[in-house]
């Protein structure tokens, strides 16, 4: 625009000197050569107002065919941006809604922890009694403990004492029978009153029932020489032992169960033997001793008719 003013001022000035008629021919050259430089400045010009416009046409057009989808877009965004919205406030609430729950969590937790801690307290407490309490009886259960080893240890050395002597009037005792079986048959025989076809064993049981103790007494030597085995042996010297207990002699009758318990361990009146000499300690007033022959019932032959009489014994 500013060209095209400067275009025709120039043309104003060289029509001026041409009609005034004082121009000189180099004037009008110079003229002529800046008219024609101004010339193609212009046209340049214009052919770039030219192109300008068509950009903008093309500009505007391009605006007129993406405008749906401008629009489109911004409609996408502001629906996107009231989702976001939505989203954040939805995200508000459950914010809100988790610190309040933190806060009633938080205070439950402190509730059940000071809970826990009282019921610790109480329970620490608790442990400590019973522990007290257990150490308590630990030690009164191992004094027990001690006391009953004290008294088994005198017990065993009562029993080894009693089986020491035992094993003494036993070796006397068996001496003294077989000084009785060596005197005179006839005085032997004067005594036996046996029935026909009973033997020895049966004989000294009969005269144990019928309860001839003296007699027993008197004719065991005789009585033990005529029996025929081991197993009839070890009967006569039960009864005989029975006998002499009924008699009152306790001690004499000990030693001579004792006597049958090692020579016949298997019969079966051993059991009985051993449960008699329980009875005759009790008899003597010595009960600890007692109970230890009631055991030994029951450890040896826990099966046996003794081992109930010697349950009832210990009770």
């Amino acid at each position: 625009m500013k060209l095209w003013t400067h275009r025709h001022t120039w043309i104003g000035v060289f029509s001026l000197i041409l009609l005034t008629g004082c121009a000189k021919q180099a004037d009008l050259e110079a003229l002529q050569v800046q008219i024609h430089y101004l010339n193609e400045e212009l046209n340049r010009v214009e052919s770039g107002v030219t192109a300008a416009s068509t950009r903008v046409s093309e500009l505007a057009t391009d605006q007129e065919r993406l405008r749906p989808t401008i629009q489109r877009s911004q409609m996408d965004v502001s629906f996107r941006l009231e989702e976001v919205e939505r989203e954040i406030a939805t995200l508000r609430n459950q914010l809100e809604t988790s610190s309040r729950r933190h806060d009633t969590g938080q205070r439950s937790l402190q509730e059940q922890l000071e809970s826990n801690q009282q019921r610790t307290e109480t329970i620490s407490g608790t442990v400590a009694a019973n522990e007290k309490k257990n150490q308590e009886e630990l030690t009164r259960i191992q004094q027990q403990l001690q006391s009953i080893t004290r008294e088994i240890s005198a017990l065993e050395r009562t029993l080894v004492e009693v089986k020491a002597e035992s094993s003494a009037t036993a070796a006397t005792l068996a001496e003294t029978l077989t000084e009785s079986s060596k005197q005179p048959a006839a005085r032997a025989t004067a005594t036996l009153d046996k029935q026909a076809g009973e033997n020895n064993y049966d004989y000294i049981r009969r005269l144990f029932r019928e309860e001839k103790y003296t007699q027993v007494r008197d004719q065991y030597p005789q009585i033990l020489a005529g029996a025929e085995s081991d197993n009839e042996r070890a009967g006569i010297m039960y009864w005989y032992g029975s006998a002499v207990q009924r008699l009152g002699d306790e001690r004499n009758a000990i030693l001579i169960f004792e006597e049958q318990a090692k020579k016949y361990p298997r019969h079966w009146s051993t059991a009985f033997a051993i449960l008699k000499q329980g009875h005759a300690f009790r008899a003597l007033g010595d009960t600890d001793t007692a109970k230890l022959f009631y055991q030994r019932v029951l450890s040896e032959f826990p099966d046996s008719d003794a081992a109930n009489y010697a349950r009832r014994a210990l009770e």
